[in-house]
């Protein structure tokens, strides 16, 4: 049986919101960040981020199995396939030019505050002990 969407990105967020103390903007865009020009949208669609922690100018993305594996359901548009890494490289390109750090997390990676403690200090965020 396979994962419902977006449950393990949700558990995902709400640990790190737990382990930073702070509430996260779900599905945050800026303007910086835009997807590829078509001719209805010239200067590309906002980007949003899985979340967004404003008090640590930080960026978390959740990498689902979708980002490994082909998923008909999420590849169903003609295109998603070859442009979802394309924008996930984007964000870790684009963000830290404007001085928001972006923490990568696989669907693969344990769930705990332990790891989650690690991805900050490795991001250079400092966090108290539990």
């Amino acid at each position: 049986m396979g994962r419902i969407p977006g449950h393990a990105k949700e558990k995902c967020i709400k640990l790190f919101e737990r382990v930073l103390g702070a509430r996260a903007h779900r599905e945050h865009t800026f303007d910086f960040l835009r997807g590829d020009q078509t001719p209805k949208r010239p200067q590309g669609s906002r980007l949003p981020v899985d979340a967004y922690f404003a008090e640590y100018s930080l960026v978390l993305e959740y990498l689902g199995e979708q980002h490994f594996e082909d998923n008909p359901l999420m590849n169903r548009r003609p295109g998603r396939l070859e442009q979802r890494p394309r924008y996930v490289q984007r964000r870790l390109e684009v963000l830290p030019q404007h001085g928001i750090k972006v923490i990568c997390v696989r669907y693969d990676e344990p769930m705990t505050e332990e790891h989650v403690r690690c991805k900050l200090k490795e991001a250079g965020i400092q966090v108290p002990g539990p």
